[in-house]
């Protein structure tokens, strides 16, 4: 009995692998399978092989369809869930107006450059299609109660902005709004600006999926305590981020994978609550902290405190701005062009508890989990920037603004300690079940199941993107 327990928690080791990247969901550490897919990927009967010899290892493969229900503003300046803002082409804007300040006061100061307010709708997804492939080895020939598992996820992700936009008419001296979101060339009035290069808007078209390689995750175990009553041990563990690099042309762009390096170290038990000759109850539980080796990474600032308009500040990176070193006669820039930076990116940690109830009759059974994640606040650092090297054009509605300066009344210089590169520290919960089935009479068991999960963040909606997902699995011990 103590072996087969041993052999379970064997197998169980799989779907437990992978924690800290459920704790950054809607960012650059959350682009692989979930937590819930992994923990549910294996019946309580996984490994009820017969025989002393037989299932001393295991291959199983996981598949995961997610699609999101909730934006993430932390990373992606988006709103949480479905949004109608109005771009204001007006001195004072309302509370829910997108006010670009330079651009806004010559277009309502009356004159040429009059264009008309503008309503811009987003309701941001994330559809994400994985695979994953994993590897449980038995070392009980060198050491009784060692174990080590393998796995690997491969990712296919499609950001969809779903952004429309209406209104926004143009006289023969002015542009539109919407063709600076989109990157084309604006001008307003007599004053043009530089072509918008990144976080561009998509209208009505998703941003081009990312496919790759996510990450590959190891973990080296060692139970210390195995009876009837369940199993107790150890291990260590390390990731090897994959993917793309982001570039931020766009926004809400489809990344996959991480590419950072993690080491990390965990706990992990199974309580057995009753056992007869075909049915069990069993209890898992897992706890894990992992540690993020930074690397240098592009990142797009937010703005911090820096109060030009009033409004909706939501939207900041859109302001125009001015490089003081540049030509007296060059014109305003989008501050998303300079914005967009490539900094060391620092995530510092993530930890991770989870609790999973398994019921097996004979060789069907039923688990149900629970997962809370925490990820802590980046530090993330900037190499260089110039306090006075770019100005905003500020929010005095001033038609006569000129080009070349800012003017004293209205410039706001953009410091260092107003950008913002740092993800915030977030706390998430996954609920999962599956139904699995397994096949023992065969001359290598197979197991199948299928389940399904959703990730939620109360308190962090604002910084996650939330989802809700399904998934399958293929399992075949030796």
């Amino acid at each position: 009995m103590s072996k087969k327990i041993s052999q379970l928690l064997l197998l169980a080791g799989i779907v437990a692998s992978s924690f800290a990247g459920l704790s950054a969901t809607g960012s650059y550490l959350s682009n692989h399978l979930s937590e819930g897919a992994y923990r549910s990927m294996v019946s309580a009967k996984s490994m009820n092989c017969e025989g002393e010899e037989s299932c001393g290892s295991s291959i199983g493969v996981r598949f995961m369809y997610q699609r999101s229900y909730s934006g993430d503003t932390n990373r992606h300046f988006l709103p949480a869930g479905a949004t109608t803002n109005t771009v204001a082409a007006k001195a004072t804007p309302g509370a829910t107006d997108i006010a670009l300040n330079y651009l806004t006061r010559v277009a309502s100061s009356g004159a040429a450059g009059t264009m008309d307010d503008a309503t811009l709708t987003m309701n941001p997804t994330q559809t994400r299609m994985a695979v994953a492939v994993s590897y449980a080895q038995s070392l009980k020939n060198v050491l009784e109660g060692a174990w080590f598992d393998l796995n690997a996820s491969f990712a296919r992700v499609e950001n969809n902005l779903k952004a429309t936009y209406t209104g926004g008419a143009k006289n023969t001296t002015s542009d539109t709004f919407e063709n600076f979101f989109k990157g084309t060339t604006f001008t307003v009035g007599a004053s043009a600006t530089s072509t918008l290069t990144a976080g561009k808007i998509l209208w009505n078209t998703a941003s081009p999926a990312a496919n790759g390689l996510e990450e590959v995750r190891a973990r080296l175990g060692y139970d210390f305590v195995t009876n009837d009553n369940g199993t107790f041990g150890g291990y260590v563990s390390g990731v090897v981020g994959f993917g793309t690099e982001p570039k931020l042309d766009h926004l809400f762009e489809s990344v996959v994978g991480h590419r950072h390096v993690q080491l990390g170290a965990g706990m992990q038990g199974r309580i057995s609550l009753s056992q007869t000759e075909e049915s069990s109850m069993a209890l898992n539980l897992d706890a894990r902290a992992h540690y993020i080796f930074a690397r240098n990474e592009v990142r797009m600032a937010n703005l911090q405190n820096v109060n030009i308009v009033t409004g909706n500040t939501a939207y900041q990176q859109y302001y125009l701005v001015k490089d003081t070193t540049a030509a007296s006669t060059a014109g305003w820039s989008p501050a998303a062009n300079i914005l967009r930076r490539e900094v060391s990116v620092r995530p510092q940690y993530s930890a991770d508890l989870a609790a999973q109830f398994v019921y097996s009759n004979d060789c069907t059974s039923f688990d149900a989990g629970y997962v809370l994640s925490y990820k802590a606040k980046e530090k993330n650092e900037l190499d260089s920037w110039t306090d006075t090297q770019y100005v905003t054009a500020g929010s005095t509605a001033d038609s006569n603004l000129p080009v070349a300066s800012a003017g004293a009344n209205s410039a706001v210089a953009l410091k260092k300690e107003h950008l913002n590169f740092n993800e915030e520290a977030k706390l998430i919960h996954n609920i999962h079940a599956g139904l699995n089935y397994c096949f023992n009479d065969m001359a290598n068991p197979m197991d199948l199941g299928f389940g399904g999960e959703i990730t939620m963040a109360p308190t962090d909606k604002a910084k996650v993107l939330q989802h809700w997902g399904v998934f399958g699995k293929l399992a075949v011990n030796f």
